[in-house]
């Protein structure tokens, strides 16, 4: 019996940083509607990614996401971006039935919130 070819590990990834988006502290000195569309727009970008969406198409923003091929065990590593990279909890509920708007104005309103809301630390 020949061996096989050996298996070759890959260390894990770290969480993906939301593209274009700026640093956490930005978001918090902008205008809430301002702060919500560029975190809209991060979020969406990302979503595409993740989809393998074709350049000339886009998530709806106010579509349930759901009904944009974001099952639930997508939404719960989409839900790791936030948490990681801005140190917003977003409910994984609303990242699957919810729209792109209605997280974004989550994560724009956990930006305002205290470290304890946000789910960080004390």
């Amino acid at each position: 019996m020949t061996p096989g070819p050996a298996a070759t590990h890959t260390a894990p990834q770290g969480p993906r940083r939301l593209t274009g988006l700026p640093a956490p502290a930005a978001p918090r000195a902008m205008p809430t509607d301002t702060s919500v569309r560029i975190l809209q727009a991060a979020l969406r970008r990302e979503l595409e990614l993740r989809l393998r969406v074709p350049p000339a198409h886009r998530l709806g923003t106010d579509r349930p996401l759901r009904r944009q091929c974001v099952h639930p065990l997508l939404a719960l590593q989409f839900k790791r971006t936030p948490k990681h990279g801005l140190e917003v909890e977003v409910p994984a509920d609303l990242l699957s039935e919810g729209t792109l708007t209605e997280v974004a104005t989550v994560v724009a309103a956990g930006l305002g919130a205290s470290p304890a809301m946000r789910g960080g630390g004390p």
